[in-house]
């Protein structure tokens, strides 16, 4: 729980680690400017793709595997369950 609650006090700061006597709280200011690079962007529409197609291919495989051990592919309601 510490270092997740570092990591967060940290994070509304200007703390770098080579000066730590030029510390100053700035907020949201690291995530205005995060959301305002276009990296952020694109890193953030790859991550929410990747996670919908897994969980779409994870979801087909599943049904599949259901499918196969019920031995019932003309039943439509082994799928549908």
């Amino acid at each position: 729980m510490y270092p997740f609650a570092l990591g967060l006090y940290y994070s509304f700061t200007d703390y770098w680690l080579q000066f730590p006597k030029r510390f100053r709280f700035i907020w949201f200011g690291n995530y205005i400017g995060l959301l305002n690079r276009p990296l952020f962007s694109r890193a953030l529409e790859f991550t929410i793709g990747y996670s919908l197609v897994a969980v779409i291919i994870q979801v087909g495989l599943d049904s599949l595997w259901r499918c196969s051990c019920t031995r019932t592919f003309q039943d439509v309601r082994c799928c549908a369950r």
